[in-house]
Protein backbone atom coordinates (compact mmCIF):
# COMPACT_ATOMS: atom_id res chain seq x y z
CA UNK A 1 0.00 0.00 0.00
CA UNK A 2 2.88 2.30 0.62
CA UNK A 3 3.74 2.15 -3.07
CA UNK A 4 0.26 3.30 -4.07
CA UNK A 5 0.38 6.30 -1.76
CA UNK A 6 3.75 7.41 -3.07
CA UNK A 7 2.48 7.14 -6.68
CA UNK A 8 -0.52 9.25 -5.82
CA UNK A 9 1.66 11.90 -4.23
CA UNK A 10 3.88 12.00 -7.35
CA UNK A 11 0.84 12.29 -9.63
CA UNK A 12 -0.52 15.17 -7.57
CA UNK A 13 2.76 17.07 -7.77
CA UNK A 14 2.96 16.62 -11.56
CA UNK A 15 -0.71 17.53 -12.09
CA UNK A 16 -0.48 20.90 -10.32
CA UNK A 17 1.12 22.84 -13.23
CA UNK A 18 -1.43 21.48 -15.72
CA UNK A 19 -4.29 23.83 -14.66
CA UNK A 20 -1.96 26.83 -14.99
CA UNK A 21 -0.91 25.73 -18.48
CA UNK A 22 -4.55 25.09 -19.32
CA UNK A 23 -5.52 28.64 -18.29
CA UNK A 24 -2.64 30.17 -20.24
CA UNK A 25 -3.66 28.27 -23.39
CA UNK A 26 -7.31 29.18 -22.90
CA UNK A 27 -6.52 32.89 -22.54
CA UNK A 28 -4.19 32.76 -25.59
CA UNK A 29 -6.85 31.13 -27.75
CA UNK A 30 -9.45 33.67 -26.65
CA UNK A 31 -7.12 36.58 -27.40
CA UNK A 32 -6.26 35.18 -30.85
CA UNK A 33 -9.96 34.75 -31.56
CA UNK A 34 -10.64 38.36 -30.60
CA UNK A 35 -7.80 39.53 -32.86
CA UNK A 36 -9.25 37.53 -35.77
CA UNK A 37 -12.74 38.92 -35.19
CA UNK A 38 -11.38 42.49 -34.95
CA UNK A 39 -9.40 41.99 -38.18
CA UNK A 40 -12.44 40.64 -39.99
CA UNK A 41 -14.46 43.61 -38.72
CA UNK A 42 -11.86 46.04 -40.08
CA UNK A 43 -11.85 44.32 -43.47
CA UNK A 44 -15.65 44.51 -43.67
CA UNK A 45 -15.59 48.15 -42.53
CA UNK A 46 -13.05 49.02 -45.23
CA UNK A 47 -15.04 47.19 -47.91
CA UNK A 48 -18.32 48.88 -46.96
CA UNK A 49 -16.57 52.26 -46.72
CA UNK A 50 -15.17 51.84 -50.22
CA UNK A 51 -18.56 50.89 -51.63
CA UNK A 52 -20.34 53.80 -49.98
CA UNK A 53 -17.68 56.23 -51.26
CA UNK A 54 -18.07 54.96 -54.84
CA UNK A 55 -21.85 55.16 -54.61
CA UNK A 56 -21.73 58.69 -53.21
CA UNK A 57 -19.37 59.80 -55.97
CA UNK A 58 -21.52 58.25 -58.70
CA UNK A 59 -24.93 59.33 -57.45
CA UNK A 60 -24.17 62.83 -56.20
CA UNK A 61 -26.59 65.67 -56.83
CA UNK A 62 -26.59 67.06 -60.32
CA UNK A 63 -24.81 70.37 -60.62
CA UNK A 64 -26.02 73.29 -62.67
CA UNK A 65 -22.95 73.13 -64.85
CA UNK A 66 -22.16 70.19 -67.13
CA UNK A 67 -18.55 69.00 -67.02
CA UNK A 68 -18.02 69.92 -70.69
CA UNK A 69 -19.45 73.06 -72.25
CA UNK A 70 -17.53 73.90 -75.40
CA UNK A 71 -18.37 75.09 -78.88
CA UNK A 72 -16.86 73.27 -81.84
CA UNK A 73 -16.72 75.12 -85.15
CA UNK A 74 -17.66 72.99 -88.13
CA UNK A 75 -17.01 73.84 -91.79
CA UNK A 76 -19.85 75.61 -93.58
CA UNK A 77 -22.71 73.46 -94.94
CA UNK A 78 -21.54 70.38 -93.03
CA UNK A 79 -23.36 67.78 -90.96
CA UNK A 80 -22.14 65.39 -88.30
CA UNK A 81 -22.66 61.87 -89.58
CA UNK A 82 -21.16 59.91 -86.72
CA UNK A 83 -19.41 60.45 -83.38
CA UNK A 84 -17.37 58.00 -81.32
CA UNK A 85 -14.65 57.89 -78.69
CA UNK A 86 -11.00 57.23 -79.49
CA UNK A 87 -9.24 56.79 -76.16
CA UNK A 88 -9.57 60.14 -74.41
CA UNK A 89 -10.58 61.94 -77.60
CA UNK A 90 -13.90 62.48 -79.31
CA UNK A 91 -14.02 61.76 -83.04
CA UNK A 92 -16.66 63.39 -85.25
CA UNK A 93 -17.18 62.22 -88.80
CA UNK A 94 -18.44 65.26 -90.64
CA UNK A 95 -19.86 65.33 -94.18
CA UNK A 96 -18.86 68.50 -96.04
CA UNK A 97 -19.35 69.55 -99.68
CA UNK A 98 -15.66 68.74 -100.27
CA UNK A 99 -15.96 65.21 -98.79
CA UNK A 100 -15.93 63.53 -95.43
CA UNK A 101 -13.79 64.87 -92.61
CA UNK A 102 -12.76 63.32 -89.30
CA UNK A 103 -12.40 65.86 -86.47
CA UNK A 104 -10.53 64.78 -83.33
CA UNK A 105 -11.51 66.84 -80.28
CA UNK A 106 -10.26 66.93 -76.68
CA UNK A 107 -13.51 66.98 -74.65
CA UNK A 108 -11.91 68.51 -71.56
CA UNK A 109 -10.68 71.64 -73.35
CA UNK A 110 -12.96 71.63 -76.42
CA UNK A 111 -9.87 72.12 -78.57
CA UNK A 112 -9.58 70.50 -81.98
CA UNK A 113 -6.63 68.10 -81.77
CA UNK A 114 -6.59 66.94 -85.36
CA UNK A 115 -8.39 66.96 -88.66
CA UNK A 116 -8.29 64.09 -91.14
CA UNK A 117 -9.71 64.52 -94.63
CA UNK A 118 -11.23 61.31 -96.06
CA UNK A 119 -10.71 61.21 -99.82
CA UNK A 120 -11.98 58.48 -102.13
CA UNK A 121 -9.35 57.09 -104.47
CA UNK A 122 -9.93 55.55 -107.85
CA UNK A 123 -10.09 51.77 -107.73
CA UNK A 124 -6.99 50.04 -109.09
CA UNK A 125 -7.53 48.45 -112.55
Amino acid sequence: MADQTSNTADDGAAAAPAPLLHHILLVSILLMGLVLIAGLGLVIYGFVGTLSTEEAAGTGPATDRAPYRHTVSLPAASTVVESFALGERLALRVRTPDGDLLLLIDPASGREVGRIRLVATDPAP
